[in-house]
């Protein structure tokens, strides 16, 4: 489902029909992190599940490494730097 909203999306001319594959991409990603964090939980030791339960919402609250690329910071590689407004 993922998938299909992303590319009616993106070949989307139509406003409402860009928002309404927008609210169902939200959904599905939710629904999908539901889902993976339940079967974290579900299949680690009670010993450790709060530190695997830490590391895992770590790793799913860090921005993609391509956005490091877009910092401005970052040095330009063969495109334009970004710049503050």
């Amino acid at each position: 489902m993922f998938g299909l909203c992303i590319i009616v999306f993106g070949l989307s001319r139509s406003f409402y029909l860009s928002l309404a594959m927008l609210v169902l991409l939200g959904a599905a990603d939710m629904f999908s992190v539901v889902i993976s964090q339940t079967l974290v939980q579900i299949a680690t030791p009670d010993a450790i599940r709060g530190r695997v339960s830490a590391v895992n919402m770590l790793f799913r609250s860090a921005p993609p490494t391509s956005l490091a690329n877009s910092s401005p910071a970052s040095p330009p590689r063969g495109s334009a730097p970004c710049r503050p407004l």
